[in-house]
């Protein structure tokens, strides 16, 4: 009897290791099958750029009036996005875009014909993710 008990335990413990074995193998290859379909966390959502401006003349402050400009617009990439804004609001921010990247900005004064009165050199700006960039005031200085 003690003899089969001793082949009995054995087996057993044999059996025991297979299914160890069996089980720490399941789960090192089963991660791989598992799909997520959560969204990741470093998902960059999208920005503003807010632009304040005052207009100049040979030196001196003037109105949009006195410049005879209505209309400022933020230009981001280039042209890819014109957001206007009327002169006398001073202040503007444009619609939602990709943050997390660079993008080039300019600022543009024109008049009621859509004739340019001024423009700021296009510049890269760093817009982070989720958020609003200030650019704070920026000067429209008329070539008289």
């Amino acid at each position: 009897m003690s003899e089969t008990k001793t082949s009995w335990t054995r087996r057993f413990r044999l059996r025991e290791g297979l299914v160890a074995l069996g089980l720490l193998g399941a789960a090192i290859v089963v991660p791989g099958c598992f799909v997520e379909t959560s969204h990741p966390s470093n998902v960059c959502g999208d920005s503003t750029i807010t632009v304040g401006w005052f207009v100049t003349g040979n030196g001196s402050s003037l109105s949009c009036a006195q410049a005879g400009a209505t209309e400022v617009d933020i230009r981001v990439d280039t042209d890819l996005m014109v957001q206007q804004f009327d002169c006398n609001a001073h202040v503007g921010t444009t619609p939602t875009f990709a943050g997390g990247v660079n993008h080039n900005v300019s600022v543009a004064l024109l008049d009621s014909a859509g004739n340019l009165l001024s423009v700021t050199p296009e510049r890269s700006v760093f817009v982070p993710c989720d958020t609003n960039t200030d650019l704070g005031n920026i000067e429209l200085s008329l070539t008289q």
